[in-house]
């Protein structure tokens, strides 16, 4: 059997290995990164963010996806699955992969240790090529912090460090206390 390089691969080929796969990846210009497990306490912050956002969106014109709904970013051509993102309106479907979501308004990513630049920077950029995107929560799950990224104008992002308190996400008016996000993380420890 011949190997495949798996770091340089076209979008129809990372389609087929995704569909082919019982693993999840990701990719962007060509290169695929395979999504691990996460840790028990990464688990627990995506949970109660989660829980806190579905709840308050009872009722309201957008929802709410877990770890599983995948993001399509149509204009940079890439794949991504974020820990949580919502949707307002009426899902807009990708192009390339009709089970993926093209139009998120808030995105949500808790952080471990190996995805951290990663979440920060690279997916983001091509986050931001979404023209309905307009909220972006990067949450430690190792200490109580929470960068918020929120959309001002085109191409122009203000982001807010929150390490008490609460974090408005304005677009879809739902206000997280800090200590919602990092409640009952001991029952997860061993």
């Amino acid at each position: 059997m011949e190997a495949i390089d798996l770091r340089k691969l076209s979008v129809e080929d990372y389609l087929e290995l995704e569909k082919s796969s019982d693993q999840k990846w990701e990719f962007y210009d060509g290169e695929v990164f395979a999504m691990a497990g996460a840790s028990r306490r990464h688990n627990a912050v995506v949970q109660n963010i989660n829980l806190r956002i579905s709840n308050a969106l009872v009722g309201k014109p957008c929802f709410a996806s877990g770890s599983d709904q995948q993001i399509e970013t149509g204009k940079s051509r890439g794949f991504f699955y974020p820990d949580i993102s919502v949707v307002c309106g009426k899902p807009r479907l990708g192009t390339k992969r009709r089970e993926a979501i093209a139009n998120p308004t808030v995105i949500v990513e808790v952080l471990s240790e190996s995805t951290g630049d990663y979440d920060r920077a690279r997916k983001f950029d091509h986050y931001t090529t979404i023209p309905e995107f307009q909220e972006y929560l990067v949450v430690s799950s190792e200490e109580q912090r929470v960068d918020h990224w929120k959309r001002t104008a085109e191409n122009q992002w203000l982001v807010t460090r929150i390490t008490s308190g609460a974090v408005t996400l304005t677009s879809i008016d739902v206000t997280l206390t800090l200590d919602e996000v990092y409640a009952d993380l001991e029952r997860v420890e061993p």
